[in-house]
This record gives C-alpha cells, structure tokens and sequence, in this order.
C-alpha cells in the first residue's frame, strides 16, 4: 500500500506511483498518506497546501476518519480531527492505531474504532519518547504532562510539569534500545523507560535522578 501515493489536490485520492494508475478515485477533500493498510483522509476541510520539506501539509475542520487499500471506510468520517498515519509508528510497532479528536479532546482507537485511550486530552504524542504515549492538558505555557504505556495504560496522570526528557540509552539494551527518562514534578523528578517501568517515584533531587539513570544505563 506505501506504492499508492496522493492524486490530486482539489479532490484526493491514489495512484500508483509507478504505473501513474488510479487506485482509489478522487473524492476526499484531504487524504494522507498509506503506510501498512490504512490512510487519514477527511470531508469539508481546508486545506494548506503551501508546504515544504520541512512544514507539513495542514488541514483543519470537517470529518475526519479512515480508508482501506481499497478505499472502503473503516474508521467513520466523523471526527473532528485525526493524525496522519506515522511511518515510523507503523515501522516501528507494526500495529494500526489512530490518533483522533472528538468533543474537543484527543484519544486514540483501534482499527475497529474501540477506545484505547480515552477522549480527554488536548493532545497526545507517540513519537515524543520512545515506546510512550505523551499526554497534555492545558495550552503554553500551562501544559501538565502524562504518560500512558503501549498497552494503553496510565502510567503518570497529566501532572508532570514537562515532557519526559531522554538521558540516556542503556549500552546493554542494544539493539533492543530501551531508553531512560526524567521526569519533573514540581521540586522533585524520578525515572521511567521506554518500556513501560516506573524506575523512581517522583521523589528525588536532579542530580540523584542522573546517576540513577547511568547506573542503570550501564555508563
């Protein structure tokens, strides 16, 4: 499906980027790209299409939703904004979630339009830190922080006063690459990695969280 790529501007849809053969008629006033078996697209959007290398194409309103390699909805065009399916999540994890808006918040869900995170963020992040999602209320500079695992758990609650901030990969996890991680609250920080651990409570001074994290990194 990554051989499809977009037709057309005023009315998207997918040709064959070898052949130039229409593989799914114009007919979506947005469509993103096709990684694995799905793709964004979306109804009654404007769109920006003054991009470049470096400023992703932006669309903004409408429905959004999901299709097929053949064009059939999967994920219905109803919500109010979604994600672009991210080559390097799908690479990376080989399994089909979605990142969408709906009633003003973020959540993500499957590809049977289950629930895996639920709608009350105002946005969430998977490529942030790897193997999290990064959850966040409230706008700049009064964003709060949370973290849930790839099994869709809560881990951290948005409380955290940034992003978790990447320290160190450990040496022995190669190429496995589990990474370690700060995370602040306030006075105070603690540990988690990438796979999903709580290292530390958020109870120690930055200077402890360090060596922390490098004894457990191996350096």
């Amino acid at each position: 499906i990554s051989s499809l790529a977009d037709f057309a501007l005023s009315a998207w849809g997918f040709a064959d980027i070898f052949t130039g053969e229409i593989k799914i008629q114009p007919q979506w006033d947005y469509a993103g790209p096709f990684y694995g078996k799905y793709a964004h697209v979306a109804i009654n959007v404007q769109v920006d299409t003054s991009y470049t290398d470096t400023q992703p194409l932006i669309s903004e309103g409408g429905k959004h939703g999901y299709i097929d390699s053949n064009g059939n909805v999967v994920i219905p065009i109803k919500y109010e904004d979604a994600d672009d399916i991210s080559e390097v999540e799908f690479y990376h994890n080989q399994t089909y979630r979605f990142s969408v808006k709906q009633n003003g918040k973020w959540g993500i869900i499957d590809c049977l339009d289950n629930i895996l995170i639920p709608f009350k963020f105002d946005f969430i992040k998977s490529g942030m830190c790897s193997g999290l999602f990064i959850t966040g209320i409230g706008n700049c500079p009064e964003i709060k922080y949370g973290v849930y695992t790839r099994d869709y758990n809560e881990l951290i609650p948005p409380v955290l006063d940034q992003p978790p901030k990447l320290i160190q990969h450990a040496k022995e996890s190669y190429p496995k690459s589990i990474s370690y991680y700060f995370i602040k609250k306030g006075r105070k920080f603690g540990v988690l990695s990438s796979d999903g651990r709580m290292i530390s409570d958020i109870t120690l001074l930055k200077r402890e969280t360090v060596a922390l994290i490098k004894r457990l990194s191996g350096f």
